[in-house]
């Protein structure tokens, strides 16, 4: 009797051993499982700060320099150039959609005033002015443009959704220029050139197009960004083009040796392009067209606006080029 009595506190012993153990295995599960739900939020937060803007904020550090106050009296408004100190160690490409000022204009969208300035004349080419912001060196100098709305301002706030990058107030009462020269180039069409049978095209203008973003496109239609030295800069000359008869015209490769030169540069290829300007490399043009040739200048020792020389146009089916004197002013 007694040694079933022993027998049984034995068995509830080990139920309760067995029971105690499942419990703790299950406490474990339920606290690792909490864990684990936990760690969830931490991963969530390392992918977002991955994120291209996020490392674009953090990263990039501007603040202004120097500017340049604009009241002239052919225009009906007034602008800055501003230069600013960029510090960007990741060698980012940063847009302008990024700044903006205090009377709503964003820096990306002031192609209205670029173009009220080119009708007098005036290019911000030859100010060096930036319409994105890039560079191989970790700190730069960045000029941009500033429109202004209200000629009566006294000062104008520039600011930016970068984190690092803090408000900045011009004084628009200092530094004021009344007169375009700096920005002033008087320009001409170059000479018209035909064969009376097939084809007539004329130069009609030319573009600094460094601070653009360029790209290389691929058959298959992938992109990627066509990076610039820093010593380098890139033009863009302007042709038009008429088929005067049902045969295309194509232009296969065009080269522009500047005045007083023996050589010059050959126009990169058809695969690479620009947001606002149409590569004519390889273009088919069968009635009427213009666009652009895109010279790549090492070492540049010309005004950005400033074109003289021959331009040797190479068109599909011809064996000899073409060439067209140059002269724009």
């Amino acid at each position: 009797m007694k040694k079933q009595q022993g027998r049984n506190k034995a068995l509830v012993f080990t139920i309760l051993v067995i029971a105690a153990v499942l419990l703790g295995f299950i406490f474990h599960l339920v606290i690792s499982g909490g864990k684990s739900a936990d760690q969830d939020t931490p991963d969530a937060v390392i992918h977002e700060s991955t994120d291209p803007a996020d490392t674009e904020k953090k990263s990039v550090r501007a603040a202004l320099k120097t500017f340049d106050v604009y009241r002239l009296e052919d225009l009906d408004f007034a602008f800055v150039i501003a230069i600013l100190d960029i510090e960007s160690p990741e060698h980012q490409t940063i847009t302008l959609d990024h700044f903006r000022t205090d009377e709503d204009i964003f820096l990306n969208a002031v192609e209205p005033y670029e173009k009220k300035l080119e009708e007098h004349s005036y290019y911000l080419g030859r100010r060096n002015v930036m319409f994105s912001l890039v560079s191989d060196k970790d700190r730069y100098d960045a000029a941009l443009f500033i429109p202004i709305k209200d000629a009566e301002k006294k000062s104008i706030t520039l600011s930016s959704d970068l984190a690092g990058v803090e408000d900045m107030v011009i004084d628009l009462e200092k530094n004021v220029i009344t007169e375009g020269s700096s920005l002033y180039a008087e320009k001409k069409e170059g000479e018209v050139i035909s064969d009376e049978e097939t084809y007539s095209m004329v130069v009609m203008d030319a573009l600094d197009i460094t601070d653009e973003m360029l790209y290389m496109e691929a058959e298959d239609g992938s992109r990627m960004q066509y990076r610039i030295p820093a010593t380098n800069r890139v033009y863009a000359m302007e042709l038009k083009v008429n088929s005067l008869a049902e045969q295309a015209v194509v232009i296969t490769d065009a080269e522009f040796i500047p005045e007083g030169y023996e050589s010059g540069y050959h126009a990169l290829d058809g695969s690479i392009r620009s947001m606002k300007e149409t590569n004519l490399i390889g273009r088919s043009i069968v009635t009427e067209d213009s666009g652009f040739l895109f010279f790549e200048v090492y070492g540049p020792e010309y005004s950005p606006v400033t074109y003289r020389g021959v331009l040797f146009l190479y068109l599909e089916g011809k064996d000899e080029p073409l060439y067209i004197s140059v002269n724009l002013n």
